[in-house]
């Protein structure tokens, strides 16, 4: 999965990098850490970065509830 959200680091640099690869690259969370590096490079603000930013708490707190609740049923 992290290669999937790293795949626009090795293509990107590609003149003929199609943008098909950077949304698959959107699949996992690491697609939009990935993403956001990107943009500050470019010069973008914290502003640009935003929805990228939410998107990755949303998938941390999504993961981080599934793991309590597996805990939760493993040691019941």
């Amino acid at each position: 999965m992290g290669m999937l959200g790293m795949i626009t680091v090795f293509t990107g640099a590609r003149p003929g990098a199609s943008t098909a690869i950077d949304t698959v690259s959107l699949l996992v969370p690491q697609g939009w850490a990935v993403r956001a590096w990107r943009l500050l490079l470019d010069g973008g603000g914290a502003g640009d970065v935003l929805l990228t930013v939410g998107v990755m708490l949303a998938a941390g707190i999504l993961f981080f509830a599934a793991g309590i609740l597996r805990f939760r049923k493993r040691y019941a």
